[in-house]
């Protein structure tokens, strides 16, 4: 099927034996009544992989319907849902659109992508769903007196920083095939090095300047690339947004794609950087310069990222970012079926997840209610979910994940600690380091800089003064009064406060040599 990657397992390994292992574990994380539902949806992913489509012409125009020999998948497909599979397939054909323009029927090619997408929000729901079962599971045990999850240690494992091309046979050279889905990515890795950057090196270089005296402070400078990469993003990402709504009225995206990078090329001509040094217009000299490295081809775009330069396609990026699966569930999850009063999916959890997906309040799928305030609907994009999920203190859109925070906000509520990863070579090979590509890391993830920080600073390891005071302060108070009685200064009484005191024992540290055991103190 179009879902399932061809090729063979090694003979001692089982898919049923492995599919009873996830099951037990499944068991163990409290879903034991709803496994046979989990199996029904994946099944029905599965299925929808299997449905084809054809074209027939109908007033000279191709409407999409579906093949001959799959009439039986989209049974079997509508049947473990308990759906009907003329609401299926009026879900996947038809466009939904307002009571201006009706219902807008679509050819096979764009039904089969309607088909994937409603595919991959189905199983993300399904994906979400399993996620919060055994995050709650975990933390029953451990709940706070707000009856929130206690202590935590968490782990992020972080897309890598993503830049592919392809070899154009016909016209004999390498293209950008950078889309929608690596500008979301590089948008996250980016703004995951700004808090990298927040953390590291700004806050040390911020403690630094409260220790040290003006000129002992490291002259450390934050690249400023990584903000203005992030300006970029979404300067496209709203200038996206006002396209798709235009772009799916009128149906004509490649030329609406094109449009939107020549708006794109007029907000990046007028930057304050290509300004005239009377601020009088653009510099043209300048901006020609520049055009060509930010817009090499007539289709295309280039971001400067932390890490490099991405060239980016425009080129089915508006299609890609208009996130059709939201009307798709609203097919399944609220329409009336044509035989009965019922809403056409019955089945319990699939039901559940479509109305999570929606926004839906429990029980108000029969009468087609969704909840969000009344009039037009705000238009949902790929690119906008993506960045509220990433950026935004409170999420929006599933009530599955109302109360939640975006990543970014999550991160910035921890103690957060940073492993950073360097690719060794391009050759794949174990043990070998090409020198300028790990340079060229090291410097622009911020790495080298941080190490600067450390060694100007000579602060590797930081404890407040209390901290430290309070977990040797008999130590140092003996230190103390051992510093004032060699160096002749008068006895006190009563010991200095951390600050003071932590300041006196390092100024008679310096002034002699302390021996003890052998080893010079």
């Amino acid at each position: 099927g179009t879902f399932v990657a061809e090729g063979a397992y090694e003979d001692e390994v089982s898919e049923q034996v492995q599919w009873g292992i996830v099951q037990d574990a499944m068991k163990e994380m409290g879903m034991h009544d709803s496994l046979a539902s989990i199996a029904r949806i994946l099944s029905f992913v599965l299925l929808l992989g299997n449905i084809g489509f054809e074209d027939e012409e109908k007033s000279g125009t191709p409407h999409a319907r579906v093949t001959a020999d799959s009439m039986q998948i989209l049974e079997q497909a509508a049947s473990v849902v308990q759906c009907s599979p003329q609401a299926l397939a009026e879900a996947i054909t038809i466009k939904k659109e307002d009571k201006m323009f009706g219902r807008v029927p679509l050819n096979a090619s764009q039904a089969a992508k309607n088909r994937d997408s409603l595919a991959k929000l189905v199983y993300n729901e399904l994906f979400g769903w399993i996620r919060d079962c055994i995050n709650l599971e975990l933390a029953r045990d451990g709940w706070n007196e707000e009856g929130g999850p206690g202590l935590t240690i968490g782990l992020l494992d972080i897309f890598g920083f993503e830049s592919f091309s392809v070899f154009d046979a016909k016209a004999k050279q390498w293209r950008s095939a950078n889309s929608l889905e690596q500008l979301c990515i590089n948008f996250a890795n980016e703004s995951l090095q700004s808090l990298f950057n927040k953390k590291v090196l700004e806050a040390d270089k911020l403690l630094y300047e409260t220790e040290f005296e003006a000129g002992d402070v490291p002259d450390i400078k934050v690249d400023a690339r990584g903000q203005a990469s992030l300006a970029s993003i979404d300067m496209v990402f709203s200038k996206m947004w006002d396209f798709c709504r235009e772009a799916e009225r009128r149906d004509e995206y490649e030329k609406m794609g094109k449009e939107m990078l020549d708006v794109i090329r007029n907000a990046k001509r007028d930057d304050a950087q290509y300004k005239r040094d009377d601020g009088k217009g653009v510099d043209e000299k300048k901006w020609k310069l520049d055009e060509r490295r930010y817009f090499p081809t007539p289709a295309s775009f280039v971001i400067t990222h932390y890490a490099d330069d991405v060239e980016y396609s425009v080129d089915g990026m508006i299609e890609k970012n208009l996130d059709k699966g939201h009307d798709f569930l609203k097919t399944l999850a609220l329409a009336r079926s044509t035989t009965g009063s019922e809403p056409p999916v019955r089945e319990p959890l699939a039901l559940r997840l479509l109305q999570q997906a929606l926004g839906v309040e429990e029980g108000a799928a029969a009468s087609g209610e969704t909840s969000g305030a009344p009039g037009r609907a705000k238009m949902r994009t790929v690119a906008g979910v993506f960045k509220n999920q990433l950026l935004d203190s409170e999420l929006e859109g599933s009530a599955s994940k109302q109360g939640r925070k975006g990543l970014i906000p999550t991160l910035q509520e921890t103690h957060m600690h940073f492993i950073r990863c360097v690719k060794p070579n391009d050759l794949k090979r174990p043990l070998h380091f090409q020198r300028p590509k790990v340079a060229g890391q090291l410097s622009s993830n911020g790495v080298v800089e941080a190490v600067k920080l450390a060694q100007a600073g000579g602060l590797p390891t930081r404890y407040s003064y209390a901290e430290l005071w309070d977990r040797a302060g008999m130590d140092f108070g003996l230190l103390l009064r051992a510093l004032w009685r060699r160096t002749g200064k008068p006895s006190k009484a009563e010991l200095p406060e951390p600050r003071e005191g932590m300041k006196q024992v390092l100024e008679g540290l310096q002034e002699m040599e302390w021996v003890t055991d052998g080893a010079v103190l």
